[in-house]
């Protein structure tokens, strides 16, 4: 019968009969009552170093996940406001509508997909150690793995463009997650590539009828199709899960009076020459600022302009709860994020120096 070298000193046999070996420290030829080769360990013989290596990665990276989505959905459950936030850009991304789906939350997408991927991991691991099912199993969660972890690294990149070209922020949190979703990816691809050592009846019967590869770009392509939907169906400028914001660049106590009354707080620098002429070029231009009242960024653009100065721009409060809200108009000019200039009919999201704002609306500089 075929039999294969074993270095691990289990158990021998001989011509399909099992023996124990009796100095156990014995370089041996080890195979099943069948004559085909196993080493002892029931799936060892089925996982090469990679493989092994590869499921060892996964489970770590797969536990970092979960306790991370378990650590920021408790918190967003306990703090709606953010304030747990170590960055002004982590609490923009998270109080934005793109960091819920039709209201639920993404880290509770976040915990299901990791819970998922840890679970088809460890899968193999609930069959007896000896069982050829627990060998099967090793070979067919394979595919599984491959699949979950594109979806997951697909919608990474979704959430890591809309951060990066839309909201302008980065959230730590968000980043961790997407840097753990592609080494899972990384991890499965390495799992799904190596080549199980066994010849055995129980290898050939559990061969994937499938191609792995093929279905990880079937689940690449619906997820990105998915985030696309959702793309496209999030209202930019719905703020009903934004909350105050505090601007750590900005005055604390300004703000906190303002977030009461629900109106921005009051402009204190005083406006430079240079300012008073760009904001009535943009005046003559019909340029318009969107902002909130409770918007750190937009309150340090109008100290950049000065009392003077801001006097002459048509700013646009966009939250519903807001003093004068013009909210209806955000929608129509869907605007992105706060704050966003209009000029020329061109949307530009965020805050802008006044030297590239006069770029923008093509100031003659020599006036």
């Amino acid at each position: 019968p075929f039999c294969a070298r074993n270095f691990r000193w289990r158990a021998n046999c001989v011509h399909g009969r099992v023996m124990r070996n009796e100095g156990r420290k014995r370089m041996g030829w080890v195979c099943d009552a069948r004559g085909n080769s196993d080493d002892g360990e029931g799936s060892g013989a089925y996982e090469s170093v990679v493989s092994r290596l590869s499921r060892r990665a996964i489970t770590l990276l797969s536990s970092v996940g979960i306790l991370e989505n378990i650590y920021l959905g408790l918190q967003e459950l306990r703090d709606p406001a953010n304030t747990f936030c170590p960055t002004e850009a982590c609490h923009t991304v998270l109080s934005s509508p793109y960091a819920d789906v039709f209201g639920v939350p993404l880290s509770v997408f976040g915990l299901f997909a990791y819970c998922v991927c840890a679970y088809v991991n460890a899968y193999p691991a609930l069959a007896p150690p000896e069982s050829p099912s627990r060998r099967r199993r090793e070979l067919e969660t394979r595919e599984p793995l491959l699949a979950v972890t594109t979806a997951m690294s697909v919608f990474s990149a979704y959430n890591l463009a809309v951060m990066l070209n839309v909201l302008h922020a980065v959230c730590q949190f968000c980043a961790v997650s997407t840097v753990l979703s592609f080494l899972l990816f990384v991890a499965s691809v390495g799992l799904v590539s190596s080549e199980p050592s066994s010849r055995s009846a129980d290898f050939q019967s559990a061969q994937p009828r499938t191609n792995p590869w093929r279905t990880a770009c079937a689940a690449g392509v619906v997820t990105a199709l998915v985030a696309a939907g959702v793309f496209v169906t999030t209202d930019p400028s719905d703020d009903s899960q934004i909350s105050v914001v505090a601007s750590a660049a900005s005055s604390e106590m300004e703000l906190e009076s303002s977030r009461y009354a629900n109106i921005p707080p009051e402009i204190t620098t005083d406006s430079s020459e240079y300012a008073v002429r760009l904001a009535t070029h943009l005046e003559a231009q019909h340029a318009r600022m969107y902002g909130a009242y409770w918007c750190g960024h937009c309150f340090n653009q109008k100290q950049a302009f000065g009392k003077q100065a801001f006097a002459h721009i048509d700013y646009i409060e966009c939250d519903s709860k807001g003093f004068n809200t013009q909210r209806p108009l955000c929608r129509q000019r869907k605007v992105p994020g706060y704050p966003t200039w209009e000029i020329g009919g061109e949307i530009y999201p965020g805050a802008y120096d006044l030297e590239d704002l006069a770029v923008l609306s093509e100031m003659d500089m020599e006036l």
